[in-house]
C-alpha cells in the first residue's frame, strides 16, 4: 500500500513536471515561429538599421539633398524646358548644395533638436490621452462598485 501511494505520487510529479516543460516548449516554439517571421526580421532589420549612425547620416545626406532640389525647383517660377530656369535652378541648387555641405552638422543638430521636439509633443499628448482614458476607467470601476 506505500509503494503504491510512493508510485502514484512519483507519477503526479513526473506528470506536473512534463506539464510544465510542455508549457515551456510550446511557449519557445511559438516565440522562435515569431522571430523567424519574414515581417518581424524586417522590422528588426529596419530598427537595427535605423540606429546605425553611418546609415543615418546616408539618410540625413539623401533627405537634404532631395529637399534641395525641391526647393531649387519650387523657387524658380517657369516650364522645366525653359533653358534659363534650368540654368538658375542648377545654380540655385549648386549653392544650397556648397551651404548645407558646409554646415550640415549644424543643420544636422538643428533638425535632430525639432525632430525630438515634434517627438517630445507626440508623446506627451499620448501620455496625457491615455492617462484620461485611464482616469475615466477608474470613474466607471468605482461608480460600478
Amino acid at each position: 500500500m506505500k509503494a503504491k501511494k510512493l508510485y502514484d505520487l512519483e507519477i503526479q510529479r513526473l506528470e506536473s513536471k512534463r506539464d510544465a516543460e510542455l508549457k515551456i516548449m510550446k511557449r519557445e516554439l511559438r516565440e522562435g515561429y515569431e522571430y523567424i517571421q519574414p515581417v518581424n526580421i524586417i522590422k528588426r532589420t529596419i530598427h537595427q538599421a535605423a540606429k546605425s549612425p553611418e546609415i543615418k547620416g546616408d539618410l540625413f545626406s539623401i533627405a537634404l539633398n532631395y529637399a534641395t532640389g525641391y526647393l531649387s525647383n519650387k523657387v524658380v517660377p517657369g516650364k522645366s524646358n525653359n533653358k534659363i530656369k534650368e540654368w538658375i535652378t542648377s545654380f540655385i541648387q549648386n549653392k544650397l548644395s556648397t551651404y548645407i555641405g558646409n554646415n550640415s552638422d549644424e543643420l544636422k543638430l538643428k533638425l535632430e533638436k525639432f525632430a525630438l521636439a515634434v517627438l517630445n509633443k507626440i508623446s506627451k499628448k499620448s501620455t496625457s490621452h491615455q492617462e484620461n482614458e485611464t482616469d475615466g476607467d477608474h470613474h466607471t470601476s468605482k461608480s460600478a462598485a
